[in-house]
């Protein structure tokens, strides 16, 4: 083989056919891995929002009591596109199990990696670049989202909806406009962050007309009009949860957590809101450190600055719009949050908001892989490298805690009834119970998970 033919198919298989085959190894490894792990368990979210509505819904008169029940708010948000994955689901099946719908909610994940490979494949290094951004994102930084169904469908799907949206209104035309349209109101009925992404939309469909001028005005004037109906009807008996607190109760409250603020000066709040989202931003790389967290977060945001200002005259803005929705969607935590949570906490007790911060760092570095001429060199595997490095600490760091919390799952489910923060323990159990009377959800047995292994053990004994 001549020494330039050699050369070529080194460069082949390191740049694209061994990225490809370590790629959909990690993505079925990572499957595997949810589908063996999670249980077959309902837990707080999955109770009163999934398998209440399954039982509403079959029991339900007419076809729009049904779609009322679907559309009904859960806490502050929107659900009924999650809702719709659960009863699709439940039909094929015939039950409702908590198993399938964390691999359903995970699969997200793998359909976000297929936008980045969208956007990345005219570049004959395009396999290598979603391998870096698999390892970032298919990791257990946000563990208990990855074996817990509803959040999972939730924070997923949303990032999902919202960047296929933006994918979408590239290049637009009459039928992306729809396509698009119908994905940013899946996104919005996700969660109620889901809904900042018909801005960035409408941010999209400017930079075309204006200053690529590759399409019409009229996009984005129907655009804001259409965002202005849907954001209307979202709202649509939507009622603000605002509990009342006596005296008494706040006196405790302050008491008792000393951090919440309850009756803060503006300055204190923006203090608040500040620092909690730079601490959130920067969360992917450590639980426990605010300060790292806040450097980390800062370098990330300055960068992401960095490459919009450098490109955004570029055609193609899709991942930096992409970027700049997670960052949007982390912010809208911060507002809603914050004030009840320090910030010291959210990133050691609430292991969920970790994956804001992971989305950010994934797609930034996505699109940094793609604009940036320093990783078009050997700088591209050290970024694998530490890619990599990522990944492992990802898996030893928190694979402890992922067992602690499926522990507890599992003896909340042997010990008692169906706990759910807010509800009597009478209402959930009742819930389920209706549903397993119904044969709409099949419980495991108890004690869990012993007495699975006893079974297989006596099943394997048999003639």
């Amino acid at each position: 083989m001549p020494n330039s033919a050699r050369t070529q198919f080194v460069a082949s298989l390191l740049e694209r056919r061994l990225p490809f085959v370590l790629l959909s190894v990690l993505a079925l490894h990572y499957l595997w891995f949810v589908y063996s792990s999670a249980p077959n368990i309902p837990y707080h979210d999955d109770i009163i929002d999934f398998l209440r509505f399954v039982n509403r819904v079959a029991t339900a008169d007419s076809f729009w009591a049904a779609l009322q029940e679907g559309f009904r708010q859960y806490n502050e948000h929107r659900t009924s596109a999650s809702r719709l994955q659960v009863y699709i689901a439940y039909l094929i099946e015939g039950d409702v199990n908590f198993r399938t719908l964390a691999v359903l909610g995970n699969i997200a994940l793998l359909l976000i990696l297929f936008l980045f490979y969208i956007a990345a494949r005219n570049d004959r290094r395009c396999w290598l670049y979603v391998l870096v951004a698999a390892l970032l994102l298919l990791n257990l930084r946000a563990y208990r989202i990855v074996l817990w169904g509803q959040p999972a469908l939730a924070y997923f799907y949303v990032y999902f909806y919202a960047f296929a949206c933006i994918f979408a209104l590239h290049r637009v035309t009459p039928a992306r406009f729809l396509l698009a349209a119908l994905l940013c109101s899946l996104s919005s009925m996700t969660l109620a962050s889901g809904q900042i992404v018909w801005l960035f939309g409408l941010a999209s469909l400017l930079h075309q007309s204006l200053w690529i001028r590759r399409c019409s005005v009229i996009y984005p004037a129907l655009w804001l009009l259409l965002s202005i109906v849907m954001l209307l009807v979202w709202r649509i008996g939507f009622i603000a949860e605002t509990p009342e607190l006596s005296a008494e109760a706040l006196a405790q409250l302050a008491k008792s957590h000393p951090r919440v603020l309850l009756d803060p000066t503006v300055s204190e709040l923006l203090i608040r809101y500040a620092s909690f989202f730079m601490v959130i931003l920067g969360g992917a790389i450590t639980a426990t450190n605010t300060y790292l967290a806040v450097c980390f977060g800062s370098i990330m945001l300055g960068l992401l600055c960095f490459v919009t200002f450098r490109y955004y005259r570029e055609e193609d803005v899709r991942l930096i719009l992409c970027c700049w929705f997670a960052v949007a969607t982390l912010a809208a935590v911060a507002v809603g949050r914050s004030a009840m949570l320090p910030p010291e906490s959210a990133l050691l007790s609430n292991n969920r908001y970790g994956f804001f911060s992971v989305m950010v760092m994934c797609t930034l570095v996505m699109e940094m892989q793609l604009r940036l001429s320093v990783f078009k060199t050997s700088m591209a595997y050290l970024l694998l490298a530490l890619a990599v490095s990522y990944s492992v600490w990802s898996y030893q760091r928190f694979v402890g805690p992922l067992e602690q919390f499926l522990s507890g799952r599992y003896e909340s489910y042997n010990e008692s009834p169906y706990y759910v923060i807010g509800y009597p323990m009478s209402a959930t159990a009742s819930i389920v119970a209706k549903a397993v009377k119904a044969g709409r959800y099949i419980p495991p047995c108890r004690p869990y998970p012993s007495c699975e292994e006893q079974t297989l053990t006596t099943d394997s004994l048999r003639p």
